[in-house]
């Protein structure tokens, strides 16, 4: 690999790293909410919540394309399918930034979890070597282009990126709800 692959795979998994810590953090705030460091960042989260999905879909979207438009590296199946629930979250968190709507939480919370579906599958065919769901002449699903840190593949960061969408639309359900309720 050059320069800039070995480069862009390490800003790409580090990035992985600090979302998988915000997921943990996230959940901690959840069960604590209680304690008032935690309780400020679920509000500080709510806040920004629509602007931190849109950046973090885009963040995706543009490092996909990287991926397969300048590294060259060619996506399977499966990648093409976890692109299609990632694509529309660019423009759905962009359109929720301006209306606020209980419905564009529903498709980005309905998109994330297909998303993540697909990406725990596509983890399992990597691990098992499995080309059971690949198509005759395309690229292996199990072919792993990359691992960072002997466990950040590809499928490992989609799963990730949906995950932390899927929190973040979550809470913006519930927070919209809940002050519905009021």
């Amino acid at each position: 690999m050059n320069l800039f692959t070995d480069w862009f795979n390490s800003i790409a998994a580090s990035a992985v790293l600090v979302g998988m810590a915000l997921i943990v953090l996230y959940l901690i705030a959840v069960c604590f909410s209680w304690v008032r460091f935690f309780a400020f960042l679920r509000e500080k989260l709510h806040t920004y919540h629509l602007w931190l999905g849109f950046l973090i879909s885009t963040g995706a979207l543009i490092s996909t394309l990287i991926y397969s438009q300048i590294i060259a590296f060619e996506p399977c199946e499966f990648c093409w399918w976890q692109r299609v629930a990632m694509y529309p979250q660019v423009l759905i968190f962009g359109v929720a930034l301006f209306r606020r709507r209980l419905e564009e939480y529903v498709v980005l919370i309905m998109l994330s979890v297909i998303g993540m579906v697909l990406a725990v599958i596509h983890i399992s065919i990597q691990l098992r070597d499995d080309t059971i769901f690949c198509l005759p002449g395309e690229v292996s699903c199990s072919t792993i282009y990359i691992t960072e840190f002997g466990f950040i593949t590809m499928p490992v960061m989609s799963l990730t990126v949906f995950t932390i969408l899927a929190l973040i639309a979550g809470n913006g359900l519930y927070e919209q709800r809940k002050s519905a309720r009021v």
